[in-house]
């Protein structure tokens, strides 16, 4: 199940339920490629323009792979794409791609720049929407 606000799309909550299966293709020391589809539901609740619930299907990747052997420089690439089944053209893809680097110990940083795009909006709402991001964190 996912939830989603996102008050500059005019969306009040998006849940999208959904149930399937995935396969990891690949699955090394320095290299992960996993591939997930789904059956989906969603339930759109928007301020200003019509609520809209349609079947989905939902297609997930998820690549990760470290640059070099000895220096642990991750790149990574995930992204999903949400079809609506009942309207062909409707679409919601999301993308994270970018790079990871451990400081010390657990602590890592990340440069990553994200990409959404939702092709039928709401009333008034953009397309596309992307977002450049520095990160901290710990990892376990």
């Amino acid at each position: 199940m996912r939830l989603r606000h996102d008050k500059f799309a005019d969306l009040t909550l998006r849940t999208t339920l959904s149930a399937g299966s995935g396969y990891q293709f690949l699955e090394t020391d320095r290299t992960h490629l996993y591939i997930q589809a789904d059956p989906a539901y969603v339930w759109e609740k928007f301020v200003s323009s019509p609520d809209r619930r349609f079947a989905a299907a939902i297609w997930t990747l998820r690549f990760h792979h470290f640059l070099f052997e000895n220096w642990k420089l991750q790149a990574f690439h995930n992204h999903s794409v949400t079809w609506n089944l009942e309207q062909t053209y409707d679409y919601l893809f999301k993308s994270q791609t970018g790079l990871r680097v451990p400081v010390f110990d657990s602590f890592q940083a990340s440069l990553q720049f994200n990409y959404n795009r939702d092709n039928t909006p709401a009333q008034g709402a953009n397309k596309d929407d992307y977002e450049y991001i520095l990160t901290a964190g710990y990892t376990w």
